[in-house]
């Protein structure tokens, strides 16, 4: 989310009945001024940076906190051997693209050739001779039909950043057909702030609107001939059709398919010879829903990583209860359980097929973010963690796969680090990088639990000369959506909020990747609900301390943040006193369907739950200050989201300050607006 700081802002309405005075705004301008000035001389943790590994793996080069250059001699025998790397999808992609859309323009393999999406069609050319070939020509935007290009949604929210794919052998062509001729338009009014503005039309579903049917023709370079790729029925489970690709070995076409629901997934395989689609993995989850991807992806933005020159493929499955690694053959048949941990798997770092080995991260057992470093067998018959439990860890693993690089942290400890062999035994220790004395110190942890026995971690953050003699306000910081986690747990020092003098706090509880599926998915039809209460139970765990003004205790975000920041503020109207929300959904029903559905079903099977999330419904229980911000020219979460709020805030007579950004898209009110606001909310007059 990037903020937009050189945005002209518009400051409408003001909850205080008289203005501020002059010495409350110059008292706040002195405040920002010293808090900057406290905060650009704050000096950064003092770290390491590996530079490069020999390619032989007998030495490394890093760079310290001095930016002294080092070069360590690795006393270990080197292999020579090193296993080949994992197979990429084939093609190359031309040209970029913006957000929610695809690359429009796919080069065949062997570099003859240009699939191109040209209104609405696709158009191979010769890149000798210039020829051009138009493979469909009932592409229309009159009539809602496109090939070549995904519908917006598709980007948005199953990463699917291409639809034109080649074969490996540049012999065929694919690429997505989209009908959208039954999926509502949204119009967005964009340059509204020149002389004349312009519409811009997106297809956008919204939760129980009819959604774009996708379908994947394949054509044949020299005979033109076409194939429709069966991915199943519209109503059924090829609702959702994405991940496709070429499979280097057998030259299938491969694909991932999904049911409106999202709780059945199929990875499949259609051959071209036999005009068949064959299923190579299900999945259900009939309680929940089925990741449509693997995160992050691992191969090319592919769900799979191919192996043995594609005879063989890495599948992640949350389907023990936490995300582990599978390794397959290529007709769909299960090789071996890799990983089998009661931990989520995060990345793959390396794989050794001269080995048999694949080095990958897991999220900790004693805190997700504590990440780990394990070697196992592909053939999952063992398996090694190479790190210590008590920090997180990222490395850097040798060329030769008999030695890695580690950094190892934590909140509490600043970073250490060593070079350890392929058994998890200390090869070289290059100590630790001296640590700067500041005023800002590092986050404290601490731990408790959701009704359900989910865990959850709150990360907090002191003013420079804190006495806990004393009261201060305190400033949450959230997003908190589906998917949210914390990827690595850092040694960091206090932010600028800080310096401020607000104590500042983050918390990740249910709903949090990296803590197994059935905290993950305890939220489910029900956003709005867990994953603010667990929040507001970390909050009210360090009021307990005694050193938080409790009539100071205040919550941001933007995107689900922002959300997350309104639904606190109305939900538990007696705990926070004030918010700043960036681009909310105020309303579940405002936003995309595959999005919103995968995590809520549709407003017609699940009322009670789209109303209990409504922070439009809920706005007669606000009793704090509210700032709003929201881009004009949204595309993502569209301003009307604010505009509904802003009409029943109204209606309820009560106040609030608004910000919004002319022809600014999905963005976030900038840091001093918002600091300033704050300030200003809990002024003893304000």
């Amino acid at each position: 989310m990037n903020s937009v700081r050189a945005a002209i802002l518009l400051l409408l309405g003001w909850f205080p009945a008289a203005p501020l005075t002059a010495t409350d705004t110059d008292s706040i301008d002195a405040q920002m001024q010293k808090a900057n000035e406290l905060f650009s001389s704050r000096p950064s943790v003092h770290r390491y940076t590996l530079l490069r590994w020999s390619d032989d793996g007998r030495k490394l080069v890093y760079r310290d906190d001095a930016s002294i250059e080092h070069e360590v001699q690795i006393p270990m025998e080197a292999r020579s051997a090193v296993g080949p790397d994992a197979i990429q999808a084939t093609g190359r992609h031309v040209g970029g693209h913006g957000r929610g859309r695809q690359y429009s323009s796919e080069e065949s393999p062997d570099g003859s050739m240009i699939a191109t999406c040209v209104d609405n069609n696709v158009v191979v050319t010769v890149k000798s001779t210039g020829e051009r070939r138009a493979i469909t020509t009932d592409g229309s935007v009159a009539r809602r039909i496109k090939y070549g290009v995904a519908s917006w949604v598709y980007g948005e929210e199953l990463d699917q950043t291409t639809a034109i794919w080649w074969s490996p052998d540049s012999r065929y062509v694919a690429y997505y057909r989209f009908d959208e001729t039954k999926v509502p338009d949204y119009f967005l009014a964009l340059d509204q702030s020149k002389l004349q503005d312009k519409i811009a039309v997106e297809a956008y579903p919204k939760p129980g609107d009819p959604n774009p049917i996708a379908q994947v023709q394949i054509t044949e370079i020299a005979t033109g001939r076409t194939f429709l790729v069966d991915t199943g029925p519209h109503d059924g489970i090829g609702h959702y059709v994405y991940g496709c690709h070429f499979q280097p070995a057998t030259k299938q076409f491969i694909f991932s398919r999904m049911n409106r629901r999202q709780n059945t997934l199929e990875l499949c395989a259609f051959d071209i010879q036999e005009a068949k689609t064959k299923v190579l993995i299900h999945e259900e989850n009939p309680k929940g829903w089925v990741p449509y991807s693997p995160l992050p992806p691992f191969s090319d933005g592919l769900p799979i990583t191919y192996i043995r020159n594609g005879d063989e493929f890495l599948y992640v499955s949350e389907r023990s209860g936490y995300r582990n690694l599978y390794r397959y053959a290529a007709d769909g048949t299960l090789l071996s359980e890799i990983s089998q941990l009661n931990a989520d798997v995060q990345d793959i770092k390396k794989i050794d097929e001269t080995r048999g080995e694949i080095w990958f991260t897991v999220h900790g057992r004693k805190r997700f973010g504590l990440v780990q470093l394990y070697r196992a067998s592909l053939d999952g018959r063992s398996i090694r963690q190479l790190t210590s439990s008590d920090l997180c860890h990222r490395v850097s693993i040798s060329p030769t796969g008999n030695a890695f690089f580690d950094e190892g942290e934590s909140a509490n400890d600043s970073p250490r680090y060593e070079v350890i062999n392929r058994d998890g035994k200390l090869i070289v220790d290059l100590g630790a990088p001296g640590q700067p004395d500041t005023e800002f110190k590092k986050y404290e942890v601490f731990t408790l639990k959701a009704p359900d026995g989910s865990p959850i971690i709150g990360y907090l953050a002191k003013p420079p000369g804190f006495d806990p003699s004393k009261q201060y306000p305190l400033l949450v910081s959230q997003y908190g959506g589906p998917g949210f986690g914390l990827n690595h747990e850092l040694h960091l020092l206090a932010p600028r909020e800080c310096a401020l003098g607000f104590l500042y706090l983050k918390v990740y509880g249910r709903g949090s990747i990296g803590m197994g599926k059935a905290a993950e998915q305890s939220i489910y039809m029900r956003l709005g609900g867990p994953e603010i209460d667990d929040t507001a139970a970390a909050v009210q765990e360090v009021i307990k301390r005694g050193y938080v003004d409790r009539k100071a205790v205040g919550v941001f975000g933007s995107s689900y943040g922002g959300y997350f920041a309104l639904m606190s503020l109305m939900r538990y109207p007696d705990l926070y006193t004030a918010a700043s929300a960036s681009s909310p959904v105020t309303d579940w029903r405002n936003y995309d369907s595959i999005y919103t559905e995968r995590f809520m079903r549709t407003p017609e099977e699940n009322r009670a739950g789209y109303d209990a999330g409504s922070a439009v419904l809920l706005a007669d229980r606000m009793k704090g200050k509210l700032l709003l911000y929201y881009g004009a020219a949204d595309d993502n979460v569209h301003a009307a989201n604010s505009l509904q709020l802003i009409k029943r805030l109204n209606e309820l007579h009560k106040q609030y300050k608004l910000v919004v950004a002319p022809d600014a898209g999905h963005s976030a009110v900038d840091d001093d607006t918002m600091l300033r606001f704050f300030l200003r909310a809990w002024q003893k007059d304000g």
